[in-house]
């Protein structure tokens, strides 16, 4: 099958699975020739093979994965996870790391989630997009947009802006001054507002700084 697990191995001869594992990783890329994680040992045509797919199916991705979904589509998911030493996450690494593929790995190895280019790239125009057209972006609407850590991605994004708290005036993104002033925008959603350009310029003689949301 292309994979070997040295856990069965140690038990069908009656050997201590520690030492079994350390004698073979003394050798994996000298006298044995293959790829050893996570306990199971790999030929090198089955990692070529499934190295391919994974290419395949990373590409035709458009949106946010879980590796486990991706092993299961390919119908290696005892490979995805703990159970599979991480291998699948082991080679995405690799492809990116080749240019192979275009986008990111979150999450680590174990358990991670594929992160497309086309996908980051769609999210950040979009955001961008209404925040150009608009001023401001709340963070509900980042959110719902997929950007997970809002507030650091928009103070990245878009430096020049000002954070605003909602929760006052009935769910309003408000800004109170040192002075007392209050600055509000009717938008509704949960978290506050990022605003910026022109919008960012007239509420800064009162905003100091964050204010949080």
């Amino acid at each position: 099958s292309g994979v070997l697990s040295l856990a069965d191995l140690a038990v069908s001869y009656s050997l201590s699975s520690e030492l079994l594992l350390s004698t073979v990783r003394a050798r994996v890329g000298a006298t044995i020739r293959g790829r050893l994680e996570g306990g199971l040992l790999y030929t090198p045509a089955y990692v070529r093979n499934l190295k391919a797919r994974l290419r395949g199916a990373l590409r035709g991705a458009a949106a946010p994965a879980a590796l486990a979904a991706l092993a299961k589509q390919l119908g290696i998911e005892g490979l995805g996870g703990g159970g599979g030493g991480g291998v699948v996450g082991g080679l995405v690494e690799e492809l990116v790391g080749e240019g192979a593929v275009a986008g990111a790995l979150k999450g680590g190895v174990q358990g991670g989630i594929w992160l497309p280019a086309v996908y980051s790239g769609a999210q950040a125009a979009a955001v961008k997009g209404f925040y150009s057209q608009n001023g401001w972006v709340s963070y509900d609407t980042a959110r719902r947009m997929g950007v997970a850590n809002d507030r650091a991605y928009l103070q990245a994004a878009f430096p020049e802006g000002i954070a605003l708290e909602t929760g006052a005036r009935g769910g309003r993104a408000c800004a109170s001054g040192c002075v007392g002033a209050r600055v509000c925008l009717g938008v509704r959603g949960g978290g506050g507002v990022w605003v910026g350009g022109w919008m960012g310029g007239w509420v800064g003689g009162w905003v100091s700084g964050w204010v949080g949301g």
